[in-house]
């Protein structure tokens, strides 16, 4: 997602695979000619050889955003987009539960509820 919440691309993948593999597939599937100044991730992908491939390959910043701890409600820095977006396509009723048997069926509703979102700013 941009700044904006807006869907650049998705990848819905088995709860079997690593989400810190899983990384690397979603990056090889944005185009190149995408330019980006950073990637922010969650700390969950937090790895050393994303952190290299990102700098090496797409000549872009590798930003981990940790979770803050504390007691009580806190808006957590640059992490509040994502959340954001998420509630968002949680609103779509095919999104809302797990309904699809194919990953690639729930990755064509992703898009769907983004184009949605987009045709309805536009209005």
């Amino acid at each position: 997602m941009d700044s904006r919440g807006s869907l650049v691309r998705a990848l819905v993948h088995p709860a079997n695979q690593s989400d810190k593999i899983a990384i690397e597939w979603l990056l090889a599937r944005i185009p190149y000619t995408a330019r980006w100044a950073r990637v922010i991730v969650d700390s969950g992908y937090e790895t050393p050889v994303m952190t290299a491939r990102c700098h090496d390959l797409f000549d872009i910043e590798y930003v981990v955003v940790p979770h803050l701890t504390g007691s009580g409600f806190q808006v957590q820095p640059l992490r509040w987009v994502v959340e954001r977006s998420f509630a968002w396509f949680g609103r779509f009723r095919r999104l809302s539960k797990d309904y699809e048997a194919s990953p690639l069926t729930t990755e064509a509703f992703l898009y769907l509820a983004s184009l949605h979102r987009l045709a309805y700013r536009l209005a």
